[in-house]
């Protein structure tokens, strides 16, 4: 187990998670047993009936059971704010964006307003030679920047139909939370260690310079949707102030996203060897805070293993199965309620928003 434990610090490393932070997975004395299969535990299972029965001393009637109630395998499903969903659909028609999806599935999910980047643009790049690692860096950013993307589009397609004064504001709240935390940790790392890394194997001081000022440009969107996250009372939530902050924030933010995509196929000039180094140098000497009951599950689910980057369906990054199931039956269930707006389950799986927008976006 303690290898699988080291493996997931490895991928956090990354995303701008400290060492210090990541060993905390390390040196966790947890036993675990884990399951060979998606299939709930019954111990699990109990701990749900038992929220069921919760549901119903709250006077929140459930439907008569019927046919139409019940799910393929038998178990009854439930309306209603604390029913366990029905299982996700199968996936199968592609994207134009690189996702498969189910056609059936609500019009709203996590591609859009911003668009993901399916492409990086190294294919129409005669200048770059075939393996540079700048490709791999270009696509592991892009896949990177891709779960930041998904993390926004989940938020603002649902954050109308989440209700003041109700346990789902105080958790989406707190999801939104995760989310600005995401985006600013993504940044600074990259502002603090992997730019200044940069221009030290480049010699190019303004090399991202470009890119910096990017940054700086949606400072101001992204400490208004940090004030609203943090200082707004579930009671008072308004889902439409929520939307009008962050249609100041994704124009810029998602134009930068995308840009810096190309600013790493850029550096196929330079030695491809010492580029690789770069990068894994630069993903150890991440600096960040992690609470992984609060981080892991947000990235996990905004993770989409369906993705086609380049035409490849290569998740990055690669996270092993049983860190999945750990954070599945372990990590998740202190705020459970917080990855109810996750646009993908926790092994990968796209799934239908919980809270879609009535009558769909805005825009």
């Amino acid at each position: 187990m303690t290898r699988y434990y080291r493996a997931l610090r490895l991928q956090m490393q990354p995303c701008g998670i400290s060492n210090h932070a990541a060993a905390w997975v390390t040196t966790s004395r947890l036993r675990l047993t884990l399951p060979t299969s998606t299939s709930t535990p019954p111990r699990l299972q109990a701990c749900r009936n038992s929220r069921s029965i919760s549901s119903i001393a709250l006077n929140r009637t459930n439907p008569p059971e019927s046919a139409s109630t019940r799910s393929k395998d038998g178990r009854q499903q439930q309306n209603g704010t604390c029913a366990i969903r029905p299982a996700n659909r199968e996936f199968s028609t592609p994207s134009k964006v690189g996702r498969i999806y189910d056609p059936k599935m609500a019009k709203l999910w996590a591609d859009t307003p911003m668009s993901l980047i399916s492409e990086t643009g190294y294919k129409e790049r005669s200048d770059i030679p075939p393996g540079h690692f700048a490709i791999t860096a270009a696509q592991n950013m892009a896949h990177l920047h891709n779960v930041i993307i998904r993390g926004f589009n989940a938020s603002y397609n649902q954050c109308l139909a989440v209700k003041p004064d109700t346990v789902d504001a105080s958790d989406f709240l707190f999801y939104n939370q995760g989310l600005y935390k995401s985006i600013k940790s993504h940044h600074d790392v990259e502002e603090d260690i992997t730019f200044p890394s940069l221009v030290k194997l480049t010699g190019v001081q303004d090399i991202m310079d470009k890119n910096i000022q990017e940054h700086k440009d949606f400072d101001h969107g992204l400490e208004l949707f940090r004030t609203f996250v943090f200082e707004t009372d579930p009671k008072s939530y308004d889902g439409k102030k929520l939307q009008e902050i962050m249609d100041i924030m994704f124009p810029i933010l998602h134009t930068h996203l995308v840009g810096e995509i190309g600013t790493l196929l850029d550096l196929a000039k330079y030695d491809s060897k010492k580029l690789e180094e770069w990068w894994a140098d630069t993903s150890k000497k991440a600096r960040g805070d992690l609470d992984v009951f609060q981080d892991a599950p947000l990235m996990l689910g905004c993770i989409d293993s369906t993705f086609r980057l380049d035409g490849d369906p290569r998740p990055f990054p690669p996270i092993p199965a049983p860190i999945k199931y750990l954070s599945k039956y372990v990590l998740e269930w202190r705020y459970s309620g917080r990855w109810r707006f996750n646009p993908c389950d926790t092994f990968g799986k796209p799934r239908p928003l919980a809270f879609p927008n009535p009558g769909g976006s805005k825009l």
